[in-house]
């Protein structure tokens, strides 16, 4: 089967990488040495939540727009009416075929930024945990923007296709940027 693909695979690993910021800031609320950073250590947690849950509803939403696209395929072409319908299908199809991994791929940047806090200021008996969030959103990232650019290469609407690219780009080289600070600090 075409399905699961890799932007589903990708947001599976980010709700893993959700995961595990969670547990390293569930470890570190409520524990006496980490009472300064407790506030922040349970918005970290709760948005970790939301942000696993959003993750989780991304491996539906890029399973079922990557069988639209193929669906939009599989479309008659024998008249020139069926010809331009089926291209317009495509054109379509593809655009909700980079949105979901370019959602994907936003989700796992704003792990990325959690991980930084809990990698950094959580429980240290579980930074390691942290930091393994922070790779696990990283790939997750860079599996999405991987995935937004093989659905662009074959939009015609030159402009929206850069738009796209450009930011993938900038959330490429954010998170490249985040995951080496983590990494340097830990």
């Amino acid at each position: 089967q075409p399905t699961p693909g890799g932007g589903s695979t990708a947001a599976l690993v980010g709700a893993l990488g959700c995961a595990l910021v969670e547990m390293t800031n569930n470890l570190t609320v409520g524990k006496e040495a980490y009472s300064d950073v407790e506030d922040e250590m349970r918005s970290g947690l709760q948005m970790a939540e939301q942000l696993r849950t959003s993750c989780t509803c991304l491996i539906n939403d890029d399973i079922q727009a990557f069988q639209k696209l193929m669906a939009v395929y599989r479309l008659p072409k024998e008249t020139q009416e069926e010809k331009v319908f089926r291209q317009e299908q495509i054109q379509t199809a593809l655009l909700q075929a980079a949105d979901v991994p370019l959602q994907i791929a936003r989700r796992n940047l704003e792990l990325l930024k959690l991980a930084q806090v809990s990698a950094s200021k959580g429980n240290k008996n579980v930074v390691s945990d942290a930091v393994s969030g922070a790779l696990l959103a990283y790939a997750a990232l860079q599996i999405g923007v991987l995935n937004v650019k093989t659905n662009l290469d074959l939009l015609k609407d030159e402009l929206v296709a850069a738009e796209l690219e450009g930011e993938s780009r900038k959330l490429l080289q954010e998170g490249g940027k985040i995951l080496k600070e983590i990494i340097h600090k830990s």
